[in-house]
Order: structure tokens, then sequence, then C-alpha cells
């Protein structure tokens, strides 16, 4: 089965904040190969982390460390759909 995530999801489970430990357990029984996101969860994530980072919420580590994350969880589990103009 396949579960379209967006940033709601992979903000709170790669940066700490009240709802990380649910989510990160809820996570911890899904299978990331099943995952699909869209081009708009990167940009929509990097601008979370962006935010967070601005009004000092996290220090540059926490986000360099979130990114990371984002990305193995991109590049080596999550199906990537395009956004296109027909889908809005």
């Amino acid at each position: 089965m396949k579960l379209y995530f967006d940033t709601s999801i992979f903000v709170p489970l790669t940066v700490a904040e009240k709802k990380s430990e649910a989510i990160q357990n809820w996570f911890s029984g899904c299978d990331p190969t099943g995952i699909v996101v869209s081009d708009w969860v990167t940009v929509e994530f990097r601008s979370a982390l962006s935010l967070k980072l601005r009004t000092r919420q996290i220090a540059v580590a926490a986000r360099d460390a979130a990114e990371r994350v984002f990305q193995t969880y991109v590049s080596e589990y999550f199906t990537v759909v395009p956004v296109r103009r027909i889908d809005f």
C-alpha cells in the first residue's frame, strides 16, 4: 500500500517538537518504501526548517541533521512524484 506523506509528518519526525515522539512511534511501523512524497514536500520541508532556524527554534546543526535524515529517506526509500499543473 502506498501512503502519501506531507510536510506535517517530516518536520516533527526530524526535529524535536511536541508531537515528535508520537509521530516517530507511528512512523517506525511504516514501510518507508511504500511512502510517496511530492516535490512540494521538499520545498515545504526546507521552508519550515528555515523558519525554525530564523526564529531560533533550532540551531544550524539541528537543521543540517534534519536535512540529512530527510534526504536519506527521499533518495533511498520514498517515491517522489512531480507536481503537475493538472494537479491543482
